[in-house]
């Protein structure tokens, strides 16, 4: 009989098969994956470092089980999440992130871009930002990281990293990053919600090489962890975490923002 650790790691492996093939391996995230497992979002990272190992390890153990699920998931058209009204004033989640970098005086503000990059640039027309097509996005989300960290102006001393999917990561967050970091030697500050890391991340430009260097199978948190002794930690609440895997996901924030 496997034990109670093999036992979870099947359970997040059987229920990445599922997710990959319903969302797409661009679309799915780590929370949809914990959900479908039934298990907490931590425990995932606790068998795997990023979303790219968890497809690497269906490579080589599931692939054909992969194949099969596909196989019975009916092609569809799925609406990019960043195109995705939230509510608030109309706005969509790409245009809320944007207007959060901006109101927190960033400059200059890049969008990555990969899936329906078209789409998503039309909601960025009027706004005061430049998009950079990441050709690689399939691959995973750290190839956008890298997109976005290669396409910085030379003379770039930090680059904060959010996501279009955390609509509730405001400006006052992003801000307090900067100025935590300011006139500090410190080559990371980061956020963390109970206990996990995740955006807004500001990096230094003392391991911008490292970013620009990742292999598309490698993890931008790779570089977290390597320099984690010395970073900046923010505290926030572990709510501002919501990324929208859901329709109740989206209603909930919807209604919080539009209480606020």
């Amino acid at each position: 009989m496997a034990g109670a650790p093999e036992e979870k790691r099947r359970l997040i492996l059987d229920a990445a098969v599922h997710v990959f093939a319903r969302e797409g391996y661009h679309d799915a995230r780590v929370g949809d994956i914990a959900r479908e497992a039934g298990v907490a979002y931590g425990l995932v990272y606790h068998y795997f470092d990023s979303k790219d190992e968890v497809l690497d390890t269906l490579f080589l153990e599931r692939w054909d089980v992969m194949l099969a699920a596909i196989a019975e998931v009916d092609a569809r058209e799925l609406e990019p999440r960043e195109a995705r009204p939230i509510g608030w004033g109309g706005r969509t989640l790409v245009q809320r992130a944007v207007e959060t970098a901006l109101s927190a005086r960033l400059d200059p503000v890049l969008v990555v871009v990969g899936h329906e990059s078209e789409r998503v640039r039309a909601e960025l027309r009027g706004l005061s930002c430049t998009a950079v097509l990441n050709a690689e996005y399939a691959r995973g989300m750290n190839t956008s990281l890298r997109a976005g960290i290669r396409a910085l102006p030379e003379n770039t001393d930090a680059a904060v990293v959010l996501l279009g999917d955390m609509p509730l990561v405001d400006a006052r967050m992003v801000r307090a990053l900067v100025e935590a970091f300011r006139g500090s030697p410190a080559p990371l500050a980061i956020s963390t919600y109970g206990g996990i890391v995740a955006p807004p991340i500001l990096y230094a430009r003392a391991v911008f090489a490292e970013l620009r260097a990742l292999d598309a199978d490698a993890c931008g948190k790779q570089v977290v962890k390597q320099h984690r002794a010395e970073a900046i930690e923010l505290d926030w609440p572990a709510e501002a975490l919501t990324d929208l895997d859901e329709p109740a996901d989206l209603e909930r924030v919807r209604s919080r923002l539009e209480a606020a």
